[in-house]
């Protein structure tokens, strides 16, 4: 939301205060199905991966995740052993606050930290350049984790997963264990730059379709 359209920087304090700002309740209407699974944020899903396995590498951001590091090793990733990862990347002008996916509690929340990667001044301009830059494994990167139960058993448990890339490093997690929370709920935000959503569920995600799909924060994209 506009703080105000006739001040200088629309009322924005900061470059971040503009970045993660909120917005109209009524722009993200919440889908009302009790068994849906609704996006956590504004972004294209990009790749849906079925059946995971414990050791399953996924890729995201053109580099490959070992699912037991970005899970940090919690004993809660062994929920998903089966279920379907989802990869949601949201632009760098995008909306940057986060929502519960599905009513529940949260069972756990925590920023894992990690390295800072920004591009590297000697590979010069152009769009090889951040991959160039960020050839360590991805599951170094700071993320947060929150592990939500939801209320409808055909669901079970989901793992919300935003990811800093780049020099992206600033996750705030709003949420905290033994919270219970709506479908809509704001669980935290990203500040500055384009970042990435992962997110598991203990389904086998047949739901979710294919990739390429473009979605907005609360709405339906699975039951």
């Amino acid at each position: 939301m506009i703080p105000d359209l006739n001040a200088e920087h629309w009322g924005f304090t900061s470059f971040n205060d503009y970045f993660h700002r909120k917005i109209k309740p009524e722009a993200r209407p919440v889908a009302a199905d009790p068994n849906a699974v609704t996006a956590p944020g504004d972004a294209t899903i990009t790749r849906i991966d079925r059946n995971i396995g414990k050791k399953s590498v996924i890729p995201l951001k053109g580099q490959s995740y070992a699912l037991a590091d970005m899970f940090n090793h919690h004993p809660f990733g062994d929920r998903f052993v089966g279920g379907t990862a989802v990869h949601m990347m949201i632009p760098g002008t995008g909306y940057h606050r986060w929502h519960a996916p599905v009513d529940g509690v949260v069972r756990h929340a925590e920023v894992v930290p990690g390295e800072v990667f920004s591009v590297a001044e000697t590979t010069g301009s152009g769009s090889d350049t951040q991959d160039f830059s960020l050839n360590s494994a991805a599951a170094v990167n700071t993320r947060g984790l929150i592990f939500i139960e939801s209320i409808a058993p055909r669901i079970g448990m989901v793992c919300l997963m935003p990811i800093g890339v780049s020099e992206v490093s600033s996750i705030t997690i709003s949420a905290h264990e033994g919270q219970e929370v709506r479908k809509g709920d704001e669980l935290g935000f990203f500040s500055y730059g384009g970042s990435t959503h992962f997110m598991a569920t203990e389904g086998d995600g047949s739901e979710f379709g294919r990739p390429g799909r473009s979605v907005r924060a609360n709405s339906n994209i699975a039951r």
